[in-house]
């Protein structure tokens, strides 16, 4: 069973959460414009901490 999550309307975004089955877990997958991308909990977090310090204009670039 899946749940339709809360997301800020003025963005062109939807979140759903869902059962990854037993490796993955409860996930979310993340849909815009007909694409998605779908993350563990433990994956959402990591993003999540990257998106907050891009928010704060503390990004770190990445030159590999």
């Amino acid at each position: 069973m899946s749940t339709n999550l809360f997301v800020d309307d003025s963005l062109d975004v939807s979140m759903t959460r869902f059962f990854g089955g037993s490796e993955r877990g409860v996930c979310v997958m993340v849909s815009r414009d007909g694409q998605s991308i779908s993350f563990t909990r433990d994956e959402a977090q990591v993003l999540a901490d990257a998106f907050q310090a891009f928010a704060d204009g503390e990004e770190q670039e990445n030159w590999d």
